[in-house]
């Protein structure tokens, strides 16, 4: 079976600019993400993937940080959403946002995606959250996802790029010797998540933070730099979606 979502965005366009002034206004002071060009660009992708028939399955949000893309998920009429971060703090932040934003999306915190959809059930939307690291969920052999996103924060040695926005100072790690499997998040998530849980006709959005800060100099709502899309490796017809 396949997922169709609405052409209808509107409903997203409208949460976008008060999700933006939440998270600009509530969120940096406590110590959240910004809403960054990194952030806007995997909506981009998020828009391009939504746009076309996916599988029936769940969306995956990893590192949710702010709960800006699962809101926009939901938002864009996706029924089944998991939302992921290491830090329980993250969590507890995005879990609110979404309760004040979208109070009609019930929210949950089940450890185990079967237990998330069978406690869904006929519910129209839900999102469940989990405080799960990146290696927790790769454990999970069985569950498929109909999209994955994932911002990490890893600056590989490509191109030099300095944050200095207060929200960023410190978040991210350096990965000089990305030849090293065991030190990369990113080739972890593709030898994992995007090997075994993504079915075929799914998309995996992954964005690397300082090459894509190189590659994107103009508006990232703009369409300059919206998405590329390569044949995966992994399955047939899988489509991965990066930076």
């Amino acid at each position: 079976m396949t997922l169709t979502l609405p052409t209808d965005t509107s409903a997203w366009q409208a949460l976008r600019p008060k999700l933006e002034a939440d998270i600009a206004e509530r969120g940096v002071p406590r110590g959240e993400f910004v809403v960054s060009r990194m952030t806007k660009s995997v909506a981009n992708c998020i828009s391009e993937a939504t746009s076309q028939p996916l599988p029936n399955a769940p969306a995956l949000d990893i590192g949710t940080g702010t709960g800006y893309h699962s809101a926009m998920l939901l938002s864009l009429g996706h029924p089944r959403v998991c939302s992921v971060d290491i830090h329980p703090q993250a969590i507890d932040y995005a879990e609110d946002r979404l309760n004040r934003f979208l109070p009609d999306v019930p929210t949950s915190r089940h450890t185990q995606p079967a237990d998330f959809l069978e406690a869904a059930g006929n519910s129209a939307q839900s999102i469940n959250l989990y405080p799960h690291s990146l290696g927790d969920i790769a454990k999970v052999k069985g569950a498929e996802y109909s999209i994955v996103s994932f911002n990490p924060p890893i600056l590989y040695p490509f191109h030099d790029v300095e944050f200095d926005k207060p929200a960023t100072s410190g978040v991210y790690f350096s990965n000089d010797n990305v030849k090293d499997p065991t030190q990369d998040l990113v080739y972890q998530f593709y030898d994992t998540i995007a090997r075994n849980n993504v079915p075929v006709g799914g998309h995996v959005l992954c964005v690397w933070p300082n090459l894509l800060r190189h590659l994107v100099e103009t508006d990232p709502f703009g369409r300059k730099w919206r998405c590329a899309t390569i044949r995966s490796p992994l399955r047939s017809a899988q489509k991965l979606v990066w930076f």
